[in-house]
């Protein structure tokens, strides 16, 4: 084996090793980040999900509102099931 291939084949390794230590240090930040705004997330989504399944219509306007947000379709066009629907 020459000196030079010997040569290129360290420099190859190190700049290897580097870049896949500087990815893991970057992924372990973002994979920390992500994991902490899902939480989040999720924890707004329950309370909102909660508050809404919870409420009672009340009145003529309330009724409206709650029969029309059961109408309505969703992003793909179909209509999501309900208990009544059966």
């Amino acid at each position: 084996m020459k000196i030079r291939t010997l040569i290129f084949g360290v420099y190859v390794g190190v700049t290897a090793l580097g870049f896949a230590a500087l990815m893991a240090l970057t992924l372990r930040d973002v994979r920390l980040r992500y994991v902490e705004s899902m939480r989040r997330t999720m924890g707004d989504t329950a309370v909102f999900l909660a508050t809404f399944a919870a409420a009672e219509p009340q009145g003529r306007i309330g009724a409206a509102a709650w029969r029309s947000c059961r109408r309505r379709r969703s992003c793909c066009g179909c209509s999501p099931a309900t208990a009544t629907d059966a």
